[in-house]
């Protein structure tokens, strides 16, 4: 058996992933994990498969040349060498799993002062989103909005972390919030 990460992205239209799916589930491909988003009218997929034999990855690039030429995607698939139980992403084995919440006045700099005071605390992102408002009257105030999921690590200093994230909240003129979620599963 082999495992892939399979990334796409393009412009957004109906029936991508059949398109995408349709070549991989005729030869036998399972889809382990997937996140799929559109974004500003582009569509994004990014996906974890096994296989059922050993085979390479230009293999599976080119059982998906047509539907990537057919939905005009630029699609790219990588080898996988860890299995789930490995990935820090799915929080077992670690500390906690932390939602961080994200709200302010839109300005540069707000993903990366939040994602680079997580990491010096040994936090790993699972999942990241952003999005901005914008206001209906004049199109010139905005609302920034990120929702940031993390794995903690076993032994962090939580307060210390808090102190942290607001020191930056006041930095940055935003409101960070926090809170530990319970691990959900399907």
């Amino acid at each position: 058996m082999s495992r892939f990460s399979l990334t796409a992205i393009g412009t957004d239209r109906p029936g991508i992933v059949a398109a995408l799916t349709k070549p991989l589930a005729g030869l036998g491909y399972s889809i382990e994990d997937s996140a799929m988003a559109i974004l500003q009218g582009n569509f994004a997929i990014m996906l974890v498969m096994s296989t059922p034999e050993n085979v390479q990855s230009d293999s599976v690039e080119n059982t998906l040349a047509k539907a990537a030429q057919d939905m005009n995607l630029i699609v790219a698939v990588r080898p996988v060498e860890t299995t789930p139980s490995e990935t820090l992403a799915t929080g077992k084995g670690e500390g906690d799993i932390l939602s961080v919440s994200v709200y302010g006045a839109d300005h540069p700099g707000i993903v990366y002062g939040v994602t680079s005071t997580l990491a010096s605390f040994g936090a790993n992102i699972v999942e990241l989103r952003t999005h901005v408002t914008k206001d209906s009257e004049d199109n010139k105030n905005s609302l920034y909005i990120m929702i940031i999921e993390v794995t903690l690590p076993p032994k962090i200093d939580r307060e210390n972390l808090d102190n942290a994230l607001s020191e930056l909240s006041e930095e940055l003129g935003v409101s960070i919030s926090t809170c530990l979620k319970e691990e959900q599963s399907f």
